[in-house]
């Protein structure tokens, strides 16, 4: 059983997932920066924000969610692939010190 604000960050077959309940991304964009910086990329016009970067990107709004539950599962590249666990950690690198710093516990699998 979990305990509350708990969140994990996992690896599975089917790719990274940040594993809690208040807020659940499933293969969605990782990031918009990155998708400003790729050439290439398999998105639909709703994923664009035009604007947003001048403000805030995806991980900092999931950051904002601390310490509230929340899964982030197989987050994508702008070609739709799943990241990497590695990379996935990389791009969540503020929310997840932002649920460190809240004492939260991150179980790592």
């Amino acid at each position: 059983m979990r305990t509350k604000g708990q969140h994990s960050i996992q690896s599975e077959n089917t790719g990274p997932t940040f594993q809690s309940t208040s807020g659940l991304l499933d293969r969605a964009l990782a990031d918009f920066a990155s998708l400003i910086a790729s050439e290439e990329y398999n998105l639909q016009i709703d994923s664009f924000a035009p604007g947003l970067l001048e403000h805030l990107d995806l991980p900092d709004l999931c950051s904002a969610l601390a310490p509230r539950h929340l899964s982030i599962q197989n987050p994508v590249a702008p070609n739709r692939a799943v990241l990497a666990l590695s990379t996935a950690r990389e791009r969540y690198g503020y929310t997840i010190n932002a649920y460190e710093n809240l004492h939260v516990p991150i179980a790592s699998r």
